[in-house]
């Protein structure tokens, strides 16, 4: 999940950034929601 960029910026540095886009962080959000939902309507509180 976490990807390591290698960016060349303007001046010639390399800058490492460790990022994680937004796509896969949504992803992650609904994995746990959905997750979190199963639970419930195992309780049998939905």
């Amino acid at each position: 999940m976490i990807r390591t960029n290698y960016l060349n910026s303007r001046n010639g540095q390399i800058n490492i950034e460790n990022s994680i886009s937004m796509q896969e962080r949504f992803n992650f959000i609904v994995d746990g929601l959905r997750a979190h939902a199963k639970a419930i309507e195992k309780i049998g509180l939905s």
